[in-house]
C-alpha cells in the first residue's frame, strides 16, 4: 500500500505518491480518469517497476477540488508549486493524455524543473475529436449512469483485444463510481477542452519525445505529429492501438526509459 501525500494550494490541495530510491527525479502525470489516480499507487508502481532502481518518482492527481475554469496550465502551476517545495529540478517529466497536457505548460512555463520531456496520447489544442469524446463523457456522467460511461471510456482507450483480455476485470468494475467522483470527471473533462497551448510550443526547449497511438480516436495522430514538429522532438506512432496504448504496448515503457537515459 504507497503512502499518499498531500500538498496544499490555493482553495485545495494536490494528492501525490513517490516510489523508487534513484538519484533522477521522475515527474509522472497520468491522464483523468473517473477514480483518482492516486487510488491506483500500487498499480502504477508496479507497472514503472524497472525504473526504481535508477529514478525517484513522484506520480501526481490534479487538484481537489478541480476549479470552475481550472485550465491545464493552472494544474501545472500547482505541480510546479509542489516540485519547488520538495527540492525537485530538472526532472524527467512523462505525461499522457491530460496529463501530457499540464506537462507542456510545466516545461513551457517552468523550464528549470523539465530536463527531459516525454509525451504520450496528447494534443497542444484540443481537436474537435477530443472535444466530442469529453461532451459524451461529461454528458453520461452528469446523468451518473457509471455503467454506460465506463464502457464509453473504456471502448475508446483500449483495443478489442485487451477489452476481450480483461473482459471479467471489466465487467467487475463497469459500476464503480460514486457521485462526487462523476462531478470530478465531468470537472475534468472541462479542462481538457480548454487546452491550447499551440502558439507556445516554441518555448520548449528541453529535449523531447511525443508518442502517439494510430487509432487514437480522441487525440488522433497529427495531434501528436503537430508537437513533434514545433518542438523538434523525436516521434514514433504505435500503429494498431488506440488512445491507452501505454497501458498496453509492452516496449511502451523500455522507450521512455532509452530516452530518459540518453
Amino acid at each position: 500500500m504507497r503512502t499518499i501525500e498531500t500538498f496544499a494550494v490555493a482553495g485545495g490541495s494536490l494528492s501525490y505518491f513517490r516510489f523508487g530510491e534513484g538519484a533522477t527525479p521522475l515527474v509522472i502525470l497520468p491522464g483523468m480518469s473517473l477514480k483518482p489516480i492516486v487510488n491506483s499507487a500500487s498499480a502504477i508502481a508496479g507497472a514503472y517497476h524497472n525504473f526504481r532502481r535508477e529514478f525517484s518518482a513522484f506520480v501526481f492527481d490534479f487538484r481537489e477540488p478541480v476549479p470552475a475554469t481550472a485550465t491545464p496550465r493552472d494544474f501545472a502551476a500547482d505541480v510546479a508549486a509542489a516540485l519547488d517545495a520538495l527540492g525537485v529540478k530538472r526532472a524527467c517529466v512523462f505525461g499522457a493524455s491530460l496529463g501530457g497536457m499540464v506537462a507542456q505548460w510545466l516545461a513551457i512555463d517552468r523550464p528549470d524543473l523539465v530536463g527531459k520531456l516525454a509525451l504520450g496520447s496528447t494534443t497542444a489544442k484540443t481537436p474537435e475529436t477530443g472535444k466530442t469524446a469529453m461532451h459524451e463523457w461529461a454528458a453520461l456522467a452528469e446523468k451518473r449512469d457509471v455503467a454506460a460511461l465506463n464502457r464509453s471510456v473504456w471502448a475508446r482507450l483500449y483495443t478489442t483485444a485487451y477489452l476481450t483480455k480483461w473482459a471479467d476485470a471489466f465487467a467487475y468494475l463497469e459500476k464503480d463510481g460514486t457521485d462526487a467522483e462523476c462531478a470530478r470527471f465531468v470537472a475534468l473533462s472541462q479542462v481538457v477542452c480548454r487546452m491550447d497551448a499551440a502558439a507556445e510550443l516554441s518555448n520548449i526547449a528541453c529535449p523531447t519525445l511525443v508518442l502517439a497511438a494510430g487509432d487514437d480516436s480522441i487525440f488522433p495522430p497529427a495531434c501528436s505529429e503537430k508537437i513533434a514538429q514545433a518542438t523538434g522532438a523525436g516521434y514514433f506512432v504505435y500503429e494498431d492501438y488506440c488512445h491507452s496504448v501505454f497501458d498496453e504496448a509492452e516496449d511502451y515503457k523500455d522507450r521512455l526509459m532509452a530516452f530518459f537515459k540518453e
